[in-house]
């Protein structure tokens, strides 16, 4: 019986050929139900449909229900890529007849839709075998629709959930060169500044990681201005004591007699040995002869 009806169908839609075109008919994919893996085809027709015969590509259909087709107690066929249906007895009318675009079937497929489902080839005929000038939409694709995320494809007509985001501040995609980089706290995308004591340091700062830290005592000869953070570093000046070892004495003498002949002298050894009052920035005779009475008599 079945085989008799879908030659009788093919039958009808081989005599459309031969009759005028008498109507337009649109198809389209409307709503998707992912749990129930369930695709809606609607259908916007000007004539009287009597007969339709659809090919999908894709995923395999289970089975239709539902919609005009089901209403109206059409004979509905299914295989994995065909979809034939006809009412002869309760043909289809036109949309504006019907109450606006209508819903065909609805098509079960076994699994989640995971690639596109088209439409191949489509045929439909009146009720006296008129051809139809068929149109239809472009193929369901589930998938991303977000154009800033690393696998959005534009072909795409159904967020399936799927977008994966880029990652760091570079916008770091799997596949890229490179890996995710973090933005440093100067705001730079990869940068290697830091956060310590402080504040943001190194990188395109321009402050060293150390640079808050120092002696605050405005009285010690390595006070630093630009300190915020004492770290007890202050060494206080003793007069006389160019080699810094913490006593006055021949040792000293030496050291400013090579400053006096050619020696390059720090700032703190031009400070401590310019015993002269007042100092006079210079280092001579007359501060080894005051430095030798330092030592002498205190």
């Amino acid at each position: 019986m079945k085989l008799l009806l879908k030659f009788a169908f093919i039958s009808i839609l081989l005599l459309a050929g031969t009759y005028a075109i008498d109507g337009e008919a649109h198809f389209w994919f409307g709503g998707y139900n992912p749990e129930e893996s369930s695709l809606e085809i609607w259908l916007e027709n000007d004539s009287t449909v009597a007969g339709v015969q659809i090919y999908l590509s894709g995923p395999a259909i289970s089975s239709v229900s539902g919609g005009i087709s089901e209403e109206l107690g059409w004979m509905m066929f299914v295989t994995d890529s065909l979809i034939l249906g006809f009412g002869f007895d309760d043909p289809l009318p036109p949309y504006n007849q019907y109450g606006g675009n209508q819903l065909f079937p609805i098509v079960q497929f076994p699994n989640p839709i995971e690639t596109p489902v088209c439409f191949s080839n489509i045929a439909v005929t009146g009720p006296i075998g008129a051809g139809f000038n068929v149109t239809s939409s472009p193929c369901f694709t589930p998938g991303c629709m977000d154009d800033l995320a690393c696998n959005y494809n534009p072909d795409v007509t159904w967020e399936d959930g799927s977008c994966v985001m880029p990652e760091g501040c570079n916008n770091w995609c799997s596949g890229d060169e490179g890996a995710p980089l973090a933005e440093d706290c100067a705001g730079d995308c990869g940068g290697t500044a830091i956060v310590n004591d402080c504040g943001c340091v190194n990188g395109s700062t321009g402050y060293d990681e150390n640079y808050c830290f120092g002696c605050l005592d405005p009285e010690a000869w390595n006070y630093d201005p630009d300190a915020t953070i004492d770290d007890e570093s202050c060494e206080y000046y003793i007069m006389g004591d160019l080699n810094a070892d913490g006593i006055v004495n021949v040792l000293d003498v030496v050291v400013m007699v090579d400053i006096i002949l050619g020696y390059e002298a720090t700032e703190y050894q031009l400070i401590v040995g310019d015993l002269f009052e007042p100092p006079d920035g210079i280092l001579s005779v007359l501060d080894i002869v005051l430095l030798i009475d330092l030592i002498l008599n205190g």
